[in-house]
């Protein structure tokens, strides 16, 4: 039964990626090393846009993008780092997660880190400056913001502010 059922898929992968729909998208699909459960493909930008050909050069994430023009290994890193964390991807990355838990320990959010360290190409000193200097510059728009309101209501968001960080 298995084996009728492989056929089938491969029958079936045959006729998709020599269709004219295929063809006229610009996608290519591949097997990777002939197996049915692990495909490479690719998707070029359609015409008269700025995604024509798949150059990310105005790109809807300026960050990524850059980053996989200059730094590609550091990019597939973040990117099946990311699909490990957000879609149950099978790769666990200790190196990554020790970075992401040295910022958590000095009271980053998780979120806040993961941005943080994918931003800067995983360097943790570059990470760290940008989340304590975000930190503290948060904290005096909260005061900026609160000079306007009676005592008690300052309290209330300077604490409220401090929980949420």
């Amino acid at each position: 039964m298995a084996n009728i059922a492989a056929q089938r898929i491969k029958r079936e992968f045959k006729e998709v990626i020599k269709s004219e729909e295929i063809a006229k998208c610009a996608i290519k699909i591949e097997l990777v090393n002939d197996s049915l459960t692990e495909l490479k493909g690719e998707i070029a930008g359609p015409p008269d846009t700025p995604y024509e050909g798949a150059e990310p050069d105005d790109p809807q994430d300026a960050v990524v993008a850059k980053q996989y023009k200059e730094h590609p290994e550091i990019f597939r890193q973040t990117a099946t780092y990311w699909t490990f964390v957000y879609a149950g991807g099978p790769a666990k990355m200790p190196d990554l997660e020790d970075k992401i838990r040295r910022l958590t320990d000095m009271g980053i959010t998780e979120h806040h880190a993961r941005v943080a360290l994918s931003t800067y190409n995983w360097d943790l000193e570059r990470a760290t400056e940008h989340c304590l200097f975000m930190t503290i510059s948060d904290k005096k728009n909260v005061i900026k913001k609160a000079i306007q309101y009676p005592p008690i209501v300052i309290y209330l968001i300077y604490n409220i502010d401090m929980r949420n960080n």
